[in-house]
């Protein structure tokens, strides 16, 4: 054991070295290495809790202090074990006010959500009346039939049949929509009577979720973290059905927060995205946000968006009906058609661009 001494005390400094240099990925590999030579040296269990303590990983450090202190009752090592359970108290403080504040800050989220959707479908509905409207035939020339000759360009007589249209962006095959019914009716989406005056809006800003958001949302909570905890910590979905469209906005959980965040919040965004669609058929696109919290330079706590991908239904399935679990670069490159990375947010990991998408 002696001969190996020198190898010992090489890797314990060159591990607090690598602290001090903030690279912290090779500190862990040289400590890892060196538990694997001295498995029963409390300095290298020391060391892997000074690794995470460096990583701001308070329990994992505790854990590895503890077990220090099984193998060699080391007053120094009390002290940081003292600390990292002083710090974890406080990092639980933290998250206690952050999820009041947070609960007292969901109906605003919720409103604003809703409201661009009633937007949105406001945009829709108006669009689709004022196309109506140009092709619309005038009423003395309705019942006039097509000449032969007539122009490609001009409108078709109204026969008092639903004419189909092409299918609209996103939505599933064979699927139509209907252009216009009887003399061009404008038609209204489901929900209250529309009064033949204009569109009624029955709906406020601060309505409650709807029943088909709600039962997205409890699908999406099945899942879990890398760590264990469920994904209903803090999951919103909102599904719009007629667009077929859905967004989807998941907190990362205290636990999850570290340098290393990039390839777990890859990895969760898709099985998010394939979760959706498995449990709302309508869904024919979605975007999937994710949020996480970091430390400002004057120590603040800052809540702000560290991912967002969007992807299609048809996208999602070329990857299910084959059995294929696609890896991260995969993930970022041809699962989600357009992905943001936050530049502030760490990642542990750089987003390279995948190899060329697989033939169909």
């Amino acid at each position: 054991m002696t001969d190996n001494l020198p190898l010992l005390q090489n890797g314990l400094t060159e591990i607090a070295l690598l602290i001090e240099r903030r690279n912290f990925e090779r500190a862990q590999s040289v400590a890892q290495q060196l538990l694997l030579q001295f498995p029963n040296n409390a300095t290298v269990h020391a060391a892997l809790g000074d690794v995470a303590s460096a990583r701001h990983l308070h329990r994992e450090a505790i854990e590895w202090y503890e077990l220090s202190l099984r193998l060699d009752q080391n007053q120094e090592i009390r002290e940081r074990l003292s600390r990292q359970r002083d710090l974890l108290d406080e990092e639980r403080l933290h998250d206690e006010e952050d999820t009041e504040a947070a609960r007292d800050n969901r109906p605003m989220l919720i409103g604003a959500v809703a409201a661009g959707l009633i937007l949105l479908v406001l945009a829709i509905v108006l669009i689709g009346s004022a196309v109506r409207n140009r092709q619309r035939p005038p009423a003395e020339t309705a019942a006039i039939p097509a000449r032969p000759g007539m122009r490609s360009d001009q409108p078709a007589p109204v026969t008092g049949q639903t004419t189909p249209t092409a299918p609209r962006p996103g939505s599933r095959p064979g699927q139509q929509v209907p252009y216009g019914v009887g003399a061009g009716a404008a038609q209204s989406p489901p929900g209250p009577s529309t009064p033949a005056g204009g569109l009624n809006v029955t709906q406020s800003v601060d309505a409650p979720m709807a029943d088909r958001d709600v039962l997205l949302t409890r699908a999406l909570s099945s899942l879990t973290w890398p760590n264990g905890d469920p994904l209903g910590w803090r999951a919103l979905a909102l599904m719009d059905p007629f667009t077929g469209y859905a967004l989807i906005t998941v907190e990362v959980p205290p636990g999850m927060r570290s340098d290393n965040l990039y390839l777990p919040v890859i990895n969760m965004s898709y099985r998010v995205a394939v979760s959706a669609i498995q449990s709302d058929r309508g869904i024919d696109s979605l975007t999937v946000r994710m949020l996480t919290q970091i430390t400002d330079e004057r120590g603040r706590h800052v809540q702000l968006v560290a991912f967002r991908g969007n992807t299609t239904r048809e996208a999602l399935d070329y990857y299910l009906k084959r059995g294929i679990e696609p890896d991260p670069r995969t993930i970022w490159s041809h699962v989600f058609a357009t992905t943001w990375w936050n530049p502030v947010v760490p990642t542990g990991q750089t987003a390279t661009p995948a190899p060329a998408a697989p033939a169909s």
